[in-house]
């Protein structure tokens, strides 16, 4: 899943969530901007795919750093999200509890994203893991890149199953919105 359809999928969850928890509709419209933030590049499991964190990664002797350390291995566990959402379920949220519900969503969103497109190749594993340092599961449906015919190269189209994947969530989420809101 690239960068764009995991940024609608996360705004698609945040939606739902503010419909479902009954959160006036501001939240909704506060939210999805941060859910979005944390769903795709440098501040999303995809953190694990930058520069700086290969940086890191090079300064770790031999090759071992990569089953643990690699892309899409200890920052896509679902295990983080879920930790901070049990923490946050016991603490006194106050006014801006919403602003921590909206990361957990976005980095959550992500991570689902790629437990259903996560198709691997190369080094990087299929799905995500179900242990922080590895045992991947995944249902590695297709993506969105598509090969050039004319050129060879690879480019995002909007006419892949991820895409419809994130535009119905997307659609459905603003129809529990208005339910909720009716």
């Amino acid at each position: 899943m690239d960068g764009n359809p995991h940024r609608v999928f996360a705004v698609a969850a945040e939606v739902a969530w503010v419909a479902a928890s009954g959160a006036p509709l501001w939240v909704a419209l506060a939210g999805a901007p941060l859910a979005a933030a944390v769903s795709a590049g440098p501040t999303s499991p995809d953190i694990d795919n930058t520069r700086n964190w290969r940086a890191v990664l090079s300064t770790f002797p031999g090759r071992a750093d990569n089953k643990v350390l690699g892309h899409r291995r200890i920052t896509h566990w679902w295990g983080w999200p879920a930790l901070a959402a049990y923490l946050l379920v016991g603490a006194d949220q106050g006014e801006i509890g919403w602003v921590a519900w909206a990361l957990i969503i976005g980095w959550s969103s992500h991570i689902i994203g790629d437990f259903c497109f996560g198709k691997g190749g190369y080094d990087i594993p299929r799905g995500v893991p179900v242990l922080p340092w590895g045992w991947h599961v995944g249902l590695g449906w297709k993506s969105g890149r598509k090969k050039d015919r004319e050129t060879g190269a690879y480019a995002s189209s909007w006419r892949t199953a991820d895409r419809y994947f994130c535009g119905a969530a997307l659609l459905f989420s603003i129809g529990l919105m208005i339910a909720a809101h009716s």
